[in-house]
């Protein structure tokens, strides 16, 4: 949270961060991590996680400004028309996130055969991905700790920044 909520970096921190988690939970070898500011071109919204058959299984949209309904509803829409992925969340990880009632939201979707998720902190996405990652014979925050940084790496992130993140971490 602190160092996603530091600078922004046009969306490339909160990108690394969940990138990295979701590494830990299915590997990087099926995560497809989208471009800055243009996400959807070649996978569906920013992070995507590929089944065994090389389709996109769930999509990740990911925000560290406040989302809302009408936000949620069209990112929906265009990932089930463009992709025909269906099984989506939402990471709204703004510090300025108020709490809004997605249920209607959530009905809509899931009346079209949509499974939408909407999560509004990290600890809950964290918790989430290390509940459904593989036992290894290491530590998942670990896993996510260095998959973070490569992802950090890979999308940009400025590696003064980075430097100042892998130092925090030890403390």
């Amino acid at each position: 949270q602190e160092y996603v909520s530091a600078e922004s970096e046009g969306g490339r921190r909160a990108q690394a961060c969940a990138a990295g988690a979701l590494d830990a939970v299915f590997g990087p070898e099926r995560v497809v991590v989208g471009v800055i500011n243009d996400p959807d071109r070649r996978a569906p919204l920013d992070v995507a996680v590929k089944d065994e058959a090389d389709t996109f299984e769930m999509a990740f949209e990911i925000k560290d400004k406040p989302i809302t309904d009408p936000h949620v509803r069209a990112s929906i829409e265009k990932t089930v028309a463009d992709h025909g992925t269906c099984n989506l969340t939402f990471l709204g990880l703004s510090t300025r996130q108020k709490e809004v009632d997605f249920s209607d939201v959530l009905l809509w979707a899931s009346q079209r055969g949509v499974k939408a998720t909407i999560i509004l902190d990290w600890t809950t996405f964290l918790a989430a991905c290390r509940c459904f990652a593989p036992a290894q014979r290491d530590i998942f925050e670990g896993r996510v700790f260095r998959s973070i940084i490569a992802r950090a790496s890979e999308l940009g992130v400025r590696p003064n920044d980075l430097e100042t993140f892998i130092e925090k971490s030890k403390t």
